[in-house]
């Protein structure tokens, strides 16, 4: 186990306003094995106001944090950052991190122990990426510490099923962790798709999609085409004629409410779209 020395920069304190309301996931429970597997010691799901700090010198576990909404700090020896929504901030054990609310702050969190499992965070720095799975995380979570307090033997019959979703979306996530820059990127582009597919009625272009992941637009074409087989504006295509798709068959929205909805400017460009995309129109399709 590599030990570092702990940075005097860095004040050792855990502020925890009354004002602030914390749920923790019930892992000494039967149904939690899943995540007792993996490590995980404690965990939970905060909202934090102001002035909620912590700050470690040499903490003896993993700490990973998804940020849901609102923002904090955070300072290491290495860098001082805001941590903001749909991050995914991971701080190794004996890693030292100062971090605090500017704003209310609702986020997930998992303490987890140093096991061969997380081996790979070792030696890696205070780190902050776009988070993968964080919604999916958050219903696991919630479902979780909602089914512990029924009574009887009532949460047995969904808490493992949440307990297991949570303990592999949680793998999953750290297993991309410390990987190359282009495995870095690819879960930047990842998120970016995700922010995409969120509000497809935007008019997206390349310029706007390279800004979000800070690369050039040739860069972004090049990488995009790679992982994807496709063009930038080709994936957002791809995204909204999708959605379309399933709107076609689980609505009766008219093809112009349909059209808006996935961002096209009107039903005609939405047809043809969509007629390339199926080889065949859109009312056809829906018949």
């Amino acid at each position: 186990m590599r030990i570092s020395v702990p940075d005097i920069n860095i004040p050792e304190t855990v502020k925890i306003p009354s004002t602030c309301r914390e749920r923790f996931l019930p892992l000494q429970a039967a149904f939690s094995a899943p995540l007792r597997s993996r490590g995980v010691v404690m965990a939970g799901i905060s909202d934090l106001q102001p002035p909620y700090e912590v700050g470690r010198r040499n903490p003896s576990f993993h700490l990973v944090i998804y940020t849901l909404s609102g923002s904090a700090r955070l300072e290491t020896p290495q860098m001082s950052r805001t941590i903001r929504p749909g991050q995914l901030l991971i701080c190794p054990a004996h890693r030292a991190y100062h971090y605090w609310t500017e704003t209310k702050w609702h986020m997930l969190w998992f303490h987890l122990q140093e096991i061969r499992l997380w081996s790979r965070l070792a030696d890696q720095p205070v780190s902050l990426l776009p988070a993968g799975s964080q919604q999916p995380l958050a219903a696991a979570m919630e479902g979780l510490v909602h089914e512990a307090v029924l009574p009887g033997n009532e949460a047995w019959n969904l808490a493992p099923s949440y307990a297991r979703i949570a303990g592999t979306l949680l793998e999953r996530e750290l297993s991309r962790y410390a990987g190359t820059a282009a495995q870095l990127f690819n879960l930047e582009l990842d998120a970016l798709w995700e922010r995409v597919n969120a509000d497809l009625r935007h008019s997206w272009s390349v310029s706007r999609l390279a800004r979000l992941v800070n690369v050039s637009e040739g860069t972004l074409h090049r990488a995009v085409t790679a992982r994807h087989g496709a063009a930038p504006m080709q994936m957002v295509a791809r995204l909204r004629l999708q959605r379309a798709e399933e709107l076609l068959r689980s609505t009766d929205y008219p093809l112009e409410r349909i059209a808006e909805l996935v961002g096209y400017a009107n039903p005609f460009s939405f047809s043809r779209a969509f007629k390339r995309y199926k080889g065949i129109c859109p009312r056809l399709f829906r018949s």
